[in-house]
């Protein structure tokens, strides 16, 4: 079964509602071919080099950015990784994939995927390295923040996550929280995330993977680069069956453990009644 992707969820943060109309996004990754015949999101989804191929292609889309676009998209995910907590979770995951595959020793696997260990630690330094390129610290959300109501304990900003003792055990405690913010989010402040996420797309031309038409009865994803990150999962569901030492392979079960909960929580939120 694939793994799923995350992200379907459209929750976010307390802040006015713009007062204008944001230029309608023509997101790269939804129809434009970038290689092997693939678009974007579909290359993310192939296999452990396809992914980090795109996750490569992204980096070098914001390091050719405008300076001026680059920072106005910080800022735009700045407020999204305090007041969105699917956008936090999706931010906050690939720093601490990145500490597990570090742990990883080819030589406790077989010789089949050797090659998807390297790329997979490869593939996401490059995803860490985008977000650092786009200024994500993980901020502590303040009183004002709509992820500033919630328990303290659940987040740590960037610095503290990589001193943790395990960033995954870190991560998976704010995954396990998702649900129950993400029911604490009111209409002004879903309304500003969706903002905020289409500015995104229109200033990167990276596109969210969920369509948003006159069609479309459910609400999109935020920008999270959902689909590169469920590319990750796909590479460590690849790999687990191949893991010959037991440590290891019980710790990459803590990785699609909590992958799925992230997943699970991402889209049953997909689904829960519009915010009041």
């Amino acid at each position: 079964m694939p793994f799923p992707i995350p992200l379907f969820a459209v929750f976010a943060a307390g802040a006015a509602q713009p007062q204008f109309a944001w230029p309608e996004p023509e997101p790269e990754s939804a129809s434009v071919v970038v290689e092997d015949g693939l678009t974007l999101d579909a290359l993310s989804r192939v296999d452990t080099r396809g992914t980090a191929r795109a996750v490569s292609i992204l980096a070098r889309t914001i390091a050719e950015l405008p300076a001026e676009d680059r920072q106005a998209a910080t800022e735009s995910l700045q407020f999204l990784v305090v007041n969105c907590p699917f956008t936090r979770a999706a931010m906050q995951l690939p720093f601490a994939l990145h500490s597990v595959a570090m742990e990883l020793d080819p030589g406790d696997f077989e010789r089949v995927v050797a090659s998807d260990i390297g790329l997979l630690e490869q593939g996401l330094a490059t995803h860490v390295a985008l977000l650092e390129a786009l200024g994500v610290g993980l901020s502590l959300p303040e009183s004002t923040d709509a992820l500033g109501a919630h328990d303290p304990a659940l987040f740590v900003d960037r610095d503290t996550l990589d001193l943790a003792a395990d960033p995954l055990a870190t991560t998976g405690a704010f995954v396990a929280a998702l649900p129950h913010m993400a029911r604490s989010i009111d209409t002004h402040t879903h309304d500003a995330i969706e903002f905020h996420s289409d500015r995104l797309e229109a200033l990167t031309g990276i596109g969210r993977p969920c369509p948003r038409d006159p069609w479309t009865v459910l609400p999109g994803h935020p920008w999270t680069l959902g689909m590169q990150l469920a590319g990750w999962g796909d590479a460590f569901t690849r790999i687990a069956p191949f893991a010959t030492e037991p440590q290891t392979a019980a710790r990459i079960e803590e990785v699609l453990a909590v992958l799925d909960d992230h997943g699970k929580a991402a889209f049953v939120g997909r689904f829960s009644p519009a915010p009041l």
